[in-house]
């Protein structure tokens, strides 16, 4: 199928000659994704042959057996994972160099080095890629989705927030006119606002200060709508009654958080989401009161609903059950 494949390039319609392509895949081709699939699969295996020694090293809650985790593929967008620096830079240089020698180029100005912990010093890490040093983040945008150093989720719910905010602001010009249905604002807010404001909601650990301002930019967005400002002291439950909003923002992203838990209890052991997720690292806890991590923010929205987790790791596998327990509790 790529054999003898030439390309043309066209500039201000003017067709220039054909030239041969030798690498690569053509995009928008349907066998695009699984031919990439299958060659960083081999990219993959090549690099965990060669490094022994490598990723983060989990442990098995129900089994306790050890295992590591070294990579996170999707699509082109690679995360290579180490307890340490020697590890990493070990892992980085073996995938440069098996890269290389398939002929698949590494974008060095995009590729970034991260630290996970919570105490954030002036140390710095020298990890280098084809001999250029790569820079050190506090914040990295992976997948749309802000990965914090201190393994928070406080970044990326400000960015959500402030999406909302911007969104929210580009459409206000079109709330205010009288001639639009209700109907239809509600419309615009549900398919364009709502999907923008609680994009990955599912993997959120909320505080009481994240859910108040997801409130305050949902109240602002429906008080546009209906035509009423804050000085006119009408309760918000009053304005998502007019709205026809029946459920707050924050019931919205609860209940995303607790479907992919269902998702996520369901799905086979040996698949490398759940084998995360019943896995802990190892390790002498730090002191103070540990951060609250995300199965702990399952819990609390289960508890303020009045149900149990460990009924609820019975009841997911009752897909219209549970279904009830998330969307009608």
């Amino acid at each position: 199928f790529y054999e003898d494949s030439e390309a043309q390039v066209r500039v201000c319609r003017k067709e220039g000659n054909f030239f041969p392509v030798k690498v690569g895949l053509r995009q928008g081709c349907v066998m695009s994704p699984w031919l990439f699939n299958i060659f960083i699969d081999g990219v993959v295996r090549e690099v965990n042959a060669r490094v022994l020694a490598r990723g983060v090293e989990l442990k098995d809650k129900e089994s306790h057996t050890k295992w590591e985790l070294s990579q996170l593929l999707f699509a082109d967008d690679t995360v290579l994972l180490g307890d340490s620096e020697e590890k990493l830079q070990r892992l980085v240089d073996e995938f440069g160099r098996v890269c290389k020698r398939r002929k698949l180029k590494v974008n060095t100005g995009k590729s970034k080095v991260m630290r996970i912990t919570k105490r954030l010093g002036d140390e710095r890490l020298n990890i280098r890629l084809e001999g250029e040093s790569m820079e050190e983040v506090n914040v990295f945008r992976y997948l749309g989705v802000d990965v914090s150093a201190d393994g928070s989720m406080k970044d990326e719910v400000n960015h959500r927030i402030d999406e909302g905010k911007r969104v929210s602001g580009a459409l206000r010009s079109l709330w205010r006119q009288r001639t639009l249905s209700l109907e239809a604002k509600r419309g615009m807010y549900e398919s364009i606002v709502l999907p923008t404001l609680l994009c990955g909601c599912e993997a959120w650990v909320m505080n009481v200060a994240a859910r108040r301002r997801l409130e305050a930019v949902e109240m602002s967005c429906l008080r546009a709508m209906c035509g009423v400002n804050i000085m006119q002291r009408i309760r918000s439950l009053e304005v998502r009654r007019r709205c026809g909003i029946t459920k707050t923002v924050v019931q919205r992203a609860e209940e995303g958080l607790l479907r992919w838990f269902g998702h996520v209890e369901r799905m086979e052991r040996n698949r490398m989401t759940s084998r995360v997720y019943q896995s802990v690292v190892e390790g002498r806890r730090g002191r103070g009161r540990p951060r609250k991590g995300w199965r702990e923010g399952v819990k609390e929205v289960l508890c303020a609903r009045g149900l149990d987790f460990q009924q609820a790791c019975v009841s997911v596998f009752d897909r219209s059950e549970w279904r009830q327990m998330v969307f009608n509790t």
